[in-house]
């Protein structure tokens, strides 16, 4: 495919010279390393910084060493091939030619739109006009729906949902607002829900200055009432003159109807989901399986309830013994998704995370994840998703710059913060656990993950009087502090209790994390055991890597057996997932 594609001369030449191409491995994710810089580097804008002479090229394709910093862009003196002269300056009469006419494109396209570029939005909550409180989960399933289908624009950045609700029960001058979350425009709307008929308006408002820029209504069935945001986006595509692919054309909500029933089940569903609590994750599990129910073939209830199962599964809230059952539901669901709709980006994603937690390959993991950033550009989970799992394979550049791209694309969401520092532990940066995580002690005091992640950071930092009374942190890692500050049988005592727990069958983050405590304090053998006692119940458990300082003394014993006997552990258990989730019969 072309770097730059268009319905219009003018959009691919006002590409070429304002956009980089879409990296290779944004759609190729198998392509290796050394390639994807080779073409990247045969695409760049200036032709001092394409290779040069061509053999270059060659070899940058041929060898795995290949650094572009460290390749010339050309040879001083190196001899021309005949006929190359001739060929660089028609090179440059064409390149003239194209820049000619695209600064005549330009200035007419100027001319039209006179203000500044708008390549970010905020959808903020829109308005129930039907005074019915009871169809509040319906008017929030809309601005879902809004925000996914912008999501799915290349050209925008959106902000995530997170951020844009709590302007909800917070609400600020659009300025403000549009500041705070960095986006040059917002979007507001109501919705007007009557029996059967569903009655959506929205309006654009630039900012920076503030202006209205466009505003439209539309009245639809309900049935149709989720696909009319497909619509709504190619508008406001249209309105900032954003060029869509032909792919995110294709991407856009589809007019399948939908049955009204099944909609209602799954909107309540997502709402309760959002909620990251036991009840809320549980209670959204009933929702979708309800919405299946209804329509056995409704794609995105499939790819919820995935997500939905993976969850309880991480957050250690599916029952006790089930985490193997839940794990295999939501592998056959996001699966049974992927067929029915291979554009869905939420079932790419969920079983992404559900492979990463279970012990999948990591290659698979990486591509169903970068297969679902590349149906949805704006899709912050996703980035903090692939940026947890890269970091554990010693990726950390690239890992911290995927998790800030989550943190722009959802600033206000805990759930983004927990994502980078969970990834900066991953990546063995506890001096970034605390920068990121700490703020949570007041923005979300209550999340015991966020107490529990600074206080492996400070127990490893050596600060371990600090998180010795962590009152909400796990008992595991409180072990870990009490062992840090010195107080070794304080340490052992809450040791004691957490495997007790575990050894009962009580799965949670204490159990999660009891195995980092063991084997930091040299039992290897009883880390090992505490792993297995985990992956025998549940396929959940956290990522080990070996470059971790928690483990890092490990690595240097028995030969790496630890080691091997973990990842012989999480193959085993994703096969048995996988296998399980062969005979699973949906919902």
């Amino acid at each position: 495919r072309p770097p730059f594609s268009g319905p219009t001369m003018e959009s691919v030449v006002r590409q070429h010279l304002t956009l980089e191409p879409t990296p290779i491995t944004a759609l190729r994710p198998a392509v290796p390393g050394w390639v994807a810089a080779a073409i990247s580097r045969s695409l760049a804008k200036a032709p001092a910084d394409r290779f040069n002479p061509v053999a270059q090229f060659g070899e940058a394709l041929r060898a795995p060493a290949f650094n572009s910093t460290q390749v010339p862009a050309s040879t001083p003196g190196a001899p021309s091939a005949p006929g190359a002269g001739r060929t660089r300056r028609f090179a440059l009469i064409g390149v003239a030619a194209v820049v000619v006419i695209a600064a005549g494109l330009w200035g007419v396209s100027a001319f039209r739109s006179r203000g500044p570029v708008i390549d970010s939005l905020a959808v903020l909550p829109l308005q129930n006009l039907s005074g019915d409180s009871a169809q509040g989960y319906f008017v929030d399933g809309m601005h879902d729906a809004l925000i996914g289908e912008l999501a799915k624009i290349s050209g925008l950045r959106v902000a995530s949902r997170t951020s844009a609700m709590s302007y909800r029960t917070n609400p600020k001058p659009i300025p403000v607002i549009a500041r705070e979350l960095g986006v040059s425009a917002v979007v507001e709307g109501t919705v007007f829900r009557s029996g059967d008929s569903v009655r959506i308006q929205v309006q654009l408002i630039g900012v920076d200055p503030e202006r209205h820029l466009w505003a439209e209504s539309y009245q639809r069935d309900v049935r149709n009432a989720v696909s009319v945001m497909g619509d709504v986006a190619k508008t406001i595509a249209q309105a900032v003159r954003v060029t869509l692919t032909p792919q995110e054309l294709g991407g856009l909500a589809t007019t399948r109807a939908v049955n009204p029933v099944a909609q209602d089940h799954l909107l309540r569903g997502r709402q309760l989901l959002y909620r990251r609590d036991r009840e809320g994750i549980v209670g959204s599990i009933g929702e979708f399986r309800a919405a299946l129910r209804v329509d056995p073939d409704y794609a995105a209830a499939l790819a919820a309830l995935s997500s939905a199962y993976s969850l309880a599964g991480i957050y250690a809230f599916a029952p006790n013994d089930s985490g193997y059952d839940w794990a295999a539901r939501s592998l056959a669901a996001a699966n049974r998704a992927i067929a029915l709709d291979s554009m869905n980006a939420e079932a790419w994603a969920a079983r992404g995370v559900l492979g990463m937690t279970s012990g999948a390959r990591p290659d698979d993991v990486e591509r169903d994840l970068r297969r679902a950033i590349l149906l949805k550009p704006s899709y912050a989970e996703a980035y903090s998703w692939l940026a947890q799992l890269i970091v554990a394979y010693e990726r950390l550049p690239e890992a911290i710059t995927l998790a800030d791209k989550a943190l722009v694309l959802d600033p206000v969401s805990p759930a983004m913060r927990i994502g980078k520092g969970n990834m900066a532990w991953n990546g063995d940066s506890a001096e970034l656990v605390v920068e990121v995580v700490r703020p949570l002690r007041i923005l979300r005091p209550d999340m015991e993950i966020a107490w529990g992640l600074e206080g492996m950071a400070l127990a490893v930092l050596g600060r371990g009087a600090e998180c010795a009374e962590f009152k909400l942190a796990p008992a595991s890692i409180r072990a870990m502090c009490l062992h840090a500050a010195g107080r070794v049988a304080g340490a052992e005592r809450l040791a004691r209790e957490a495997e007790s727990r575990a050894g009962g069958g009580v799965e949670d983050l204490s159990a999660v994390y009891l195995p980092g405590y063991l084997a930091w304090s040299g039992r290897l053998d009883n880390a090992l055991r505490s792993f297995e006692r985990q992956t025998a119940r549940s396929p959940f458990s956290m990522m080990v890597s070996t470059s971790h300082r928690l483990y890092r003394p490990v690595a240097k014993l028995e030969g790496g057996r630890f080691f091997r006997e973990l990842i012989r552990m999480r193959t085993r258990a994703w096969n048995r997932v996988v296998e399980e989730s062969r005979k699973v019969a949906l919902p």
